[in-house]
């Protein structure tokens, strides 16, 4: 193992020290019914208890009016990079 290699994987485990959390990867996957042959979407667990991060940013609008605040919730999920999650459709 070279330096460079060495200082990846290093710099990996100092990162994934800090996952707090685990989480589980949920699909929604489609399969047929059998009785009446019809295309169904059903969650399937892909990966679970995978160690993960999660950090919160609030962000508050600066028009804020008496009668209304917009608040914004910014969420990222901090998860091993080989991981491949894919999105809802």
């Amino acid at each position: 193992m070279n330096n460079v290699e060495f200082a990846k994987k290093q710099a990996r485990q100092a990162i994934e020290s800090t996952y707090d959390c685990k989480c589980d990867i949920v699909e929604y996957q489609s399969t047929k019914n059998a009785i009446n042959k019809r295309t169904e979407y059903k969650e399937i667990t892909i990966i679970e208890e995978q160690p993960c991060r999660i950090s919160y940013k609030t962000i508050s609008n600066a028009n804020e009016t008496e009668n209304e605040s917009n608040i914004t919730q910014i969420v990222k999920l901090f998860i091993a990079p080989e991981i491949q999650i894919n999105p809802r459709l």
